[in-house]
């Protein structure tokens, strides 16, 4: 992304970026492992709220290379509800993961969620994906 990118949220837990460029939303997880359900629900409540204020017709990149991985039931529970809020109504989803089991895991719930995207490596793939 280019030097205009605007950060609309920065916490301990992810970022949203947007530039209007391109029209692309960045979500990126961060690799801060989450202490309590009620903690990430304020924090990924506030990275929905700015993706809802930039309308939902942007195309999104999900940044999750960093995130610990962690997929016990309860997390998963309280989790489906954000990345539902983060993805629905968005057209086109990328989504860049680090590693092989990481790629499985999006898969998995990208399924589970009914969503379309494409799953990368690279931000160059994720641009690639997006803008094709």
């Amino acid at each position: 992304m280019d030097g205009l990118t605007l950060e609309l949220v920065s916490n301990a837990y992810c970022r949203v970026s947007f530039d209007p460029a391109t029209q692309i939303v960045r979500f990126v997880r961060t690799e801060q492992p989450i202490r309590s359900i009620e903690e990430a629900n304020l924090y990924f409540r506030h990275a929905v709220t700015a993706i809802d204020g930039l309308g939902r017709s942007r195309i999104k990149l999900i940044d999750v290379r960093d995130a610990p991985m962690r997929n016990d039931p309860q997390y998963e529970a309280a989790m489906a509800e954000y990345r539902h809020q983060v993805a629905r109504g968005i057209p086109r989803v990328a989504v860049i993961v680090r590693t092989a089991v990481g790629r499985l895991h999006a898969q998995r719930l990208g399924k589970e969620d009914h969503i379309q995207q494409g799953i990368v490596a690279t931000d160059e793939e994720a641009l690639a994906y997006l803008t094709s």
